[in-house]
C-alpha cells in the first residue's frame, strides 16, 4: 500500500496531464457493452463445458454467441479502422498464444513434482509468470513505439 501511494504522489508531481482535444470525445458505450457481454458469454460457455460437454447447445450456443458479438463489435466500430487492423489482431494473437502456452506450462510444472513440493512449484511458477509478464509488457511496449513512431509524435508524456 505505501508503494502505491508513493507512486500516485510521484505521478501527480512529475507527470503532465495529457488529454486528446481533437476528434470524437465520446465514450464507446456500445463497444463496452458488446465486449463485456462477449467475455461473459465466453466465460459461461467454458465453465459449463466440463459438466455438460461441448455438444450441449448451452455450451456451443454461448461460444457461438461470442463470435456474433465480436463481429457486431467490429461492425459497430467500423470507423476505427486503424484499431481493427493494428491493435485488435495483435491482442487476439497474444491472447491465443498465452492461452495455448500458460495452461499447459502450469500443468507440466505442477505434474512434474511430488505432492509435498507442489507449494514450492506453484510459487516458482507464479514468480516466473509475473516476471515474464513484466518483460512482455516492456518488450511489447517498446516494439509498439519502435514500429509505429508516427502514432506518438507530438503527444508528450515527458517529465516536467
Amino acid at each position: 500500500m505505501p508503494i502505491g501511494v508513493a507512486a500516485l504522489v510521484f505521478l501527480a508531481w512529475k507527470v503532465n496531464e495529457s488529454r486528446e482535444t481533437e476528434g470524437d470525445q465520446r465514450l464507446d458505450f456500445p463497444g463496452a457493452v458488446l465486449t463485456v457481454a462477449g467475455l461473459a458469454l465466453l466465460t459461461f460457455g467454458f465453465l459449463r463445458m466440463p459438466s455438460l460437454g461441448f455438444d450441449n447447445p448451452q455450451v456451443y450456443g454461448t461460444i457461438a454467441g461470442v463470435g456474433l458479438l465480436l463481429l457486431s463489435f467490429v461492425k459497430q466500430t467500423y470507423g476505427a479502422g486503424e484499431y481493427r487492423t493494428t491493435f485488435f489482431p495483435g491482442i487476439v494473437g497474444l491472447g491465443l498464444g498465452m492461452s495455448f502456452t500458460v495452461a499447459s506450462l502450469t500443468a507440466t510444472v505442477m505434474g512434474s513434482v511430488s505432492d509435498h513440493l507442489s507449494g514450492t512449484a506453484s510459487g516458482v511458477n507464479n514468480a516466473v509468470t509475473r516476471i515474464a509478464g513484466v518483460f512482455a509488457n516492456a518488450i511489447f511496449g517498446a516494439l509498439a513505439v519502435l514500429f509505429s513512431p508516427g502514432q506518438y509524435s507530438g503527444k508528450s508524456v515527458c517529465y516536467r
